[in-house]
């Protein structure tokens, strides 16, 4: 390398001119001389300082190089194992969701099965309910034949609730509860409207009772009367003058009615009429005296009471026979009778005082 303080040896010879230097006093010896300027490295020196810097540099470089690498080569590495291990549990996540998704499709089908089978479980329960409503709103029905308009709204109650409840598939809960709450209503009127007719009955037929009983006394009194007037006639003719006996004695008088008798055809007719809208088979007909007697006694008294030859007897006004009729359709016991089908027959007596229709009726 380059020293700032170097010695050359002088040059013998012709050469020493050349370098600039002093020819040497005595061949024995060199003297020192100062130097006049940097001395230039040969050639094959400097050759040799720039092989050695540049293999410096390359095997630094290369050093550099290798770890360069390696660390690149560890990052990779590690890159790729954080790339696998995140992708491993990512497929363990998805496929824990998809087992997850299975089981609740599988729980939500359950749970749905469950709810369908509470919810028919409910609609048959409410059902058996609805249509024991139903059978209790028309046996009311049927004990409420006098109850007029009550009765018509309670049967269209029920044949609205019958189209609801025949619904196929099932009508829903709330539906067929709608539909059975119409029935209170009608059902509850049409009873109210019954026992309003029943009890306006009772104070008829308690009347017509009453009254039977007070004609009756009167009847016997009037027959003690008529038998008192005969036993005086029959003790008079017993004191009468011997010619007078000869001759025939008079018939007792019967007893006359100025009661006009009605049509026991007209009034017979009007109840097989009746009896053929129910579908019921027609009787025959025929004219009971004793019952015209009885039907004109009742009319002559202005009431209304059972001879004991009769099963029904009744009056009405305007006096016609399908009035009287409805009358006795309107009535319970009556209309049983007029209902019978175990008869085959009625004996019919009428008779019309102002206005007022007078029946009596026996069903054999």
């Amino acid at each position: 390398m380059d020293n700032p303080r170097e010695t050359t040896r002088a040059a013998s010879g012709p050469s020493a001119s050349a370098t600039g230097f002093a020819p040497s006093p005595s061949p024995d010896f060199e003297l020192p001389t100062q130097r006049v300027g940097p001395l230039r490295e040969t050639e094959p020196e400097v050759r040799i300082g720039r092989r050695r810097r540049v293999l410096v540099v390359v095997a630094v470089a290369t050093t550099l190089a290798l770890g360069a690498g390696g660390t690149a080569v560890a990052y990779v590495q590690r890159s790729q194992a954080a790339d696998a291990a995140r992708a491993a549990h990512a497929a363990d996540v998805a496929a824990q969701g998809e087992v997850f998704a299975v089981e609740q499709a599988v729980l939500r089908k359950q749970n749905s099965a469950a709810r369908w089978a509470a919810v028919l479980a409910d609609r048959a329960a409410v059902l058996a309910t609805a249509s024991a409503a139903l059978e209790a709103a028309r046996a009311t029905l049927a004990a409420a034949p006098q109850a007029g308009e009550a009765a018509t709204q309670l049967q269209q109650a029920i044949d609205a609730t019958s189209v609801v409840l025949g619904t196929t598939p099932t009508p829903s809960v709330q539906t067929m509860d709608a539909a059975v709450a119409t029935l209170a209503g009608p059902q509850a009127a049409a009873t109210a409207a019954q026992a309003a007719w029943q009890a306006a009955e009772n104070a008829r037929l308690a009347a017509e009772q009453a009254a039977a009983e007070a004609a009756s006394q009167a009847a016997a009194a009037a027959r003690a009367q008529t038998s008192t007037r005969s036993s005086s006639s029959q003790r008079a003719s017993s004191s009468a003058p011997a010619s007078s006996a000869s001759g025939e004695a008079a018939p007792p008088a019967e007893s006359t009615s100025s009661v006009p008798e009605f049509s026991a055809g007209a009034l017979g007719g009007a109840i097989n009429d009746w009896r053929a809208g129910q579908g019921l088979p027609a009787l025959s007909v025929s004219r009971s005296g004793s019952l015209v007697a009885h039907a004109s006694a009742m009319a002559q008294a202005g009431s209304i009471w059972h001879s004991g030859g009769d099963k029904i007897v009744g009056y009405a006004q305007p006096a016609s026979a399908s009035s009287l009729v409805n009358a006795w359709a309107n009535s319970s016991g009556h209309r049983a009778w007029m209902s019978r089908t175990d008869v085959s027959s009625m004996q019919v007596g009428a008779a019309v005082l102002n206005d007022q229709l007078y029946g009596a009726v026996n069903f054999s």
